[in-house]
């Protein structure tokens, strides 16, 4: 149960830090950058409960290589949109 709220802390982390890049296709304009900070401490809240659910050299790989993947699907995910013209 703690890995799955690893996983949606890392999430919600990652996708608040994506949102306020001035470069994301998301959203049509960019967010202020007072959301990244809570995005900041969203992934450091994951990374304590990684760290309660498995060993730390475990808890900080899995944490680093979700950070790697939800960032690296986030500017995947503005390709489904529906409504999108290319």
């Amino acid at each position: 149960m703690m890995s799955v709220l690893a996983v949606a802390l890392t999430f919600s982390g990652c996708l608040l830090i994506y949102i306020t890049n001035k470069n994301q296709r998301l959203l049509a304009k960019q967010k202020t950058m007072t959301p990244r900070y809570l995005g900041y401490l969203l992934t450091c809240v994951a990374l304590v409960c990684w760290l309660n659910a498995v060993s730390v050299a475990s808890a900080v790989l899995i944490w680093l290589l979700c950070i790697m993947v939800i960032l690296a699907v986030l500017p995947l995910l503005s390709l489904i949109r529906p409504g999108r013209q290319t």
